[in-house]
């Protein structure tokens, strides 16, 4: 994960995207419930990328019915992904905002080293996300 935030912030600095003094993370839904990546990323983006990193708190960031009011209406605002009638609803797992710029970003061939974690950062966070 950390890998494609890092070639994402690249692709968007190489297109001109987002001015670097805007450069921001938001974290949320249920991955940011894992401290150990919650605390990777901010680690990441602080350090490294020089963005700011937002995230709300755990019982603020599970997959709920607002999220999905709020992708319903950002769709409805872009007219895309609308079905007037439900008979000709078909069910979609992952449901994007936006236009999908993967193969783009695939296209430009953004080499990386692999991004430095902190040890305290390692030593203070287990793979499961629970504190030491």
């Amino acid at each position: 994960m950390n890998h494609r935030i890092h070639r994402a912030f690249l692709f968007c600095e190489q297109k001109n995207f987002i001015p670097k003094d805007q450069r921001a993370l938001v974290f949320s839904g249920g991955v940011a419930c894992n401290t150990y990546l919650r605390k990777a990323l901010e680690h990441s983006c602080t350090t490294e990328l020089g963005a700011k990193f937002y995230v709300p708190p755990p019982k603020l960031c599970t997959d709920n019915g607002v999220m999905i009011a709020w992708n319903g209406m950002e769709r409805l605002k872009a007219n895309t992904g609308i079905v007037p009638w439900t008979e000709n609803l078909i069910p979609e797992p992952d449901c994007p905002l936006g236009i999908d710029i993967r193969d783009e970003v695939k296209k430009a061939s953004i080499k990386l080293r692999s991004p430095k974690l902190d040890l305290k950062l390692e030593k203070n966070f287990n793979l499961s996300g629970i504190s030491e």
